[in-house]
């Protein structure tokens, strides 16, 4: 079980569209978010919490749709 988990790991790092899909765009997409809808970058205080917010939810998706691919593929 453990050496298929492996594999799959191993199969899914190498392929870069996969890496671009997986983390790559989701946080570029999250940033860009924040930036438009979260004021980001505002001097009257420090308003960053809506990027926090997005790039650590984003990272739990990506988490889980990993995990769930890597299940799916077992």
């Amino acid at each position: 079980m453990i050496k298929l988990v492996k594999k799959d790991l191993n199969l899914f790092f190498s392929n870069k569209r996969d890496m671009l899909l997986t983390f790559a765009i989701p946080i570029i997409v999250s940033i860009l978010f924040a930036l438009v809808f979260g004021k980001v970058g505002n001097s009257n205080g420090d308003n960053s919490l809506g990027l926090i917010q997005s790039v650590a939810g984003t990272a739990m998706f990506m988490l889980l749709f990993s995990v769930a691919e890597i299940g799916g593929s077992l």
